[in-house]
């Protein structure tokens, strides 16, 4: 996850792109998959901001639980909490 536009542009300087268009989409650069979305700052600024971040999380939320969903993790694969309750999202349906 790239959080802001600085890790954003670090990452993608060369390329034309910009934060405002991409936040919420999965990009690759070098074979690694990056998540961009506004700084946490701007969230808690401005309403419209904070908005769009929350759809960019449900958009990750979704992404990870088809990725798991489509590895089969079993229950016995959960370690903690966490990975319980994602067991239980993708169950539950």
């Amino acid at each position: 996850m790239v959080l802001g536009n600085v890790a954003f542009k670090a990452l993608f300087l060369t390329e034309k792109v910009s934060l405002s268009k991409s936040h919420g989409k999965l990009m690759r650069k070098r074979g690694i998959a990056y998540f961009p979305t506004f700084h946490p700052a701007a969230g808690m600024r401005f309403p419209s901001v904070r908005r769009k971040m929350e759809e960019d999380f449900k958009k990750l939320e979704r992404l990870i639980l088809t990725r798991l969903s489509d590895s089969g993790l079993a229950r016995e694969e959960c370690r903690g909490k966490s990975d319980f309750r994602i067991y239980r999202s993708i169950k539950n349906g």
